[in-house]
């Protein structure tokens, strides 16, 4: 119960933080806000697997000169 509560309060200030201009936070958030919270997520999900491929990449090049 406590994982899904956190869940829930992690996206709800994650949701309110996308549009800093609501009328109360106590709104919950939009279709459109959860939307694009996913796709900000989906990007950061993208960009930390580039990093870590490029990390793995330079390894795997520095093991085979030595």
């Amino acid at each position: 119960m406590f994982k899904f509560l956190s869940g829930t309060l992690t996206g709800w200030i994650a949701a309110r933080a996308i549009n800093p201009d609501i009328e109360t936070p106590w709104k919950p958030p939009t279709y459109d806000e959860c939307l694009l919270l996913g796709q900000k997520a989906k990007q950061a999900f993208d960009h930390i697997s580039k990093k870590i491929e490029e990390l793995d990449t330079t390894d795997d090049e520095l093991r085979s000169e030595d």
